[in-house]
């Protein structure tokens, strides 16, 4: 098997795992932390938090289960042995891998199809593979610039989007 598939299988593996710790994580957001950060990022208008893309979803929630609840713990650090256990057993490993994830600028080198991409971290100056199938399939990348949080996993990393 090559290492391409290995990690694509590792990817498999763990991102139903990821989306399970990130559903809990934000099971644990308070309403006015919801509130709060709706605003700072210009999603909170007449009393509600209105979103114009699916894209929108994903920024709210991945900022306030990584960075922060308004409180001195993070959703994700709330996260429970107990519950942890009952995900099953790579539940623990992804989590520790979550609470390190970082926010970086990436620059899109070159598209491995079906697969990810490779980019190179521009605060870094660091090459790394991104693990994200459907990433994989958008082969117009090519010298794009994002900021994207990656969870690393070793030889690869993986984005946190929680679709």
């Amino acid at each position: 098997m090559s290492n391409s598939n290995a990690s694509l299988n590792d990817y498999r593996r763990i991102r139903p795992i990821q989306r399970v710790l990130g559903t809990l994580a934000s099971k644990k957001l308070s309403k006015p932390s919801l509130e709060s950060e709706s605003k700072m990022l210009g999603l909170w208008q007449h009393g509600k938090i209105v979103f114009e893309s699916e894209d929108e979803v994903n920024v709210l929630f991945d900022h306030l289960i990584h960075d922060g609840n308004g409180g001195p713990t993070t959703p994700l650090e709330q996260i429970t042995v107990e519950e942890l256990e009952s995900i099953g057993n790579e539940a623990s490993r992804v989590h520790a891998a979550l609470l390190k994830a970082r926010l970086n600028v990436f620059r899109f080198v070159e598209c491995h199809p079906g697969l990810g991409w490779k980019v190179e971290d521009i605060w870094h100056q660091q090459a790394s593979l991104i693990v994200d199938e459907t990433l994989g399939n958008q082969t117009d990348l090519t010298n794009g610039i994002a900021v994207i949080r990656v969870v690393n996993m070793g030889e690869w990393a993986y984005s946190t989007g929680l679709q």
